[in-house]
């Protein structure tokens, strides 16, 4: 009995931690500044007081009373990367160092203003907010404990805002985001070491709505100078399922998955609240200087809440996944070349998310850091097209786990390459996206 109650425990302790194994593939991912827009060139540098295109809207609403006419923003990215693990003798399972983890994640993002009066605008965006996928080896080293893992988030947002001064602007943007959640493991077939099996499977996902808020503020110092201040709020998102098991063919391990029978369980996340501060600064007619400062609370999203519904007693805890609040920090340069190209370029920097060096197989990411170039081309016919160049991204940790008989140290460095273009057209209207009397570039284009 003794035996049998200690399997029903494994058992109930091996579904919570696929689950919330995976969960960590989202925080080892990206939480994205930009979707396919001008912003990729520049590294976040002055998101939040940068109106050239309704997909400011994102990174701060108010932006959007700088737009003249009707204006839309459509853009696709795609990521690409390389994340492989090293073994050492310290692993404790056979298998492989499960290859190029980092599979491609297409985007894609839509966004349109309007200009209702010489005060007020509405807008509309549909983008992505964060994703990742991971797929490794099936037979790799680290299967028990992930094998694929995927977390997907988009957010459709009306906006409205509106120009109290001629100096100061508010937005506001509530927020509908759509999450999708998906992991899958091996199990253990040979728990007690009794006989030779093939491994059997775990496989969770489930989708779900969240609701949140995009608020900003955009003040025009001077001619030249303006400054943005944006917050995002949090949104929980709330996945449930019934974890879904197949070739499990160790008796005493089924005996066990039959008395526990879990009917759900669910997982509680956050999504980061953040705070995003930017500058903008026009040295003359052809040099703009942009910088961001950016917090994000990820200390909110390392506690995550786990529920279990089965026959044999429910149970609920929150588990501490120790993260600590992230800091950006970016600076970029805008050069207006010509009346029709304008030239992008900027430099990023985030700090880590955990309190500790020690990471996981689902969390590959640590201190990121990314330099971006770009171009703009503006036709007669009031058309922009954007080629931002690829993200160039790093990140090296190391993983010390003698407990969890993964690799007992791990080292590991990826890249991450999204390839961007948009095009920006305000149907009928004549000036440049972002014209504005007090755009000082902009300006100089329209004479």
């Amino acid at each position: 009995m003794e035996s049998v109650y200690c399997l029903r425990r494994s058992a109930a302790m091996l579904l919570c931690t696929a689950c919330w194994f995976g969960t960590s593939a989202w925080a080892g991912g990206i939480l994205i500044y930009e979707a396919g827009q001008e912003g990729n060139g520049l590294a976040n540098a002055g998101s939040a007081a940068l109106a050239n295109d309704p997909s400011v809207l994102m990174s701060n609403p108010a932006g959007i009373t700088r737009l003249k006419g009707t204006q839309i923003s459509a853009n696709a990215q795609v990521i690409l990367g390389d994340l492989r693990f090293s073994r050492d003798s310290g692993n404790q399972f056979d298998g492989n160092e499960g290859g190029n983890a980092l599979q491609y994640l297409p985007g894609t993002s839509l966004f349109i203003s309007h200009q209702l009066d010489e005060r007020s605008a509405i807008g509309f965006g549909m983008y992505g907010n964060f994703g990742l996928a991971l797929d490794y080896d099936d037979d790799w080293a680290g299967r028990y404990f992930t094998q694929e893992a995927a977390v997907i988030g988009v957010s459709m947002q009306p906006t409205w805002a509106y120009k109290f001064t001629d100096d100061l602007s508010i937005g506001v943007g509530p927020r509908i985001m759509v999450g999708y959640y998906r992991t899958e493991m091996a199990i253990n077939n040979n728990l007690l070491g009794l006989a030779e099996r093939p491994d059997g499977q775990l496989e969770y996902k489930d989708t779900d709505v969240g609701v949140g808020v995009n608020l900003g503020l955009l003040y025009q110092v001077d001619a030249r100078t303006r400054l943005g201040l944006a917050y995002t709020s949090k949104v929980k998102l709330e996945f449930e399922d019934k974890p879904h098991l197949k070739d499990i063919n160790n008796p005493l391990l089924n005996v066990a998955l039959r008395r526990l029978d879990v009917d759900s369980l669910e997982l509680d996340l956050n999504v980061p609240q953040t705070v995003t501060f930017s500058v903008a600064h026009e040295l003359d007619e052809q040099w703009t200087l942009l910088g961001s400062l950016n917090w994000q609370d990820w200390s909110d999203f390392g506690d995550v809440g786990v529920e279990v519904d089965s026959n044999a007693g429910g149970t609920s805890r929150t588990v501490d996944r120790k993260y600590k609040d992230t800091w950006h920090a970016s600076v970029g340069a805008q050069y207006q070349a010509t009346r029709q190209w304008r030239w992008s370029v900027g430099l990023g920097y985030d700090s880590r998310q955990w309190m500790t060096r020690t990471v996981r197989s689902t969390t590959p990411w640590a201190r990121p850091g990314g330099w971006l170039p770009g171009s703009t081309t503006r036709s007669t016919k009031g058309w922009t097209c954007t080629w931002p160049t690829p993200w160039c991204g790093w990140a090296t940790w190391t993983s010390s786990r003698p407990r969890h008989a993964l690799a007992a140290r791990c080292r590991a460095a990826m890249t991450i390459v999204p390839c961007t273009s948009s095009a920006v057209a305000p149907p009928g209207a004549s000036e440049a996206p972002g014209t504005a009397e007090t755009d000082h570039c902009n300006e100089g284009e329209a004479a």
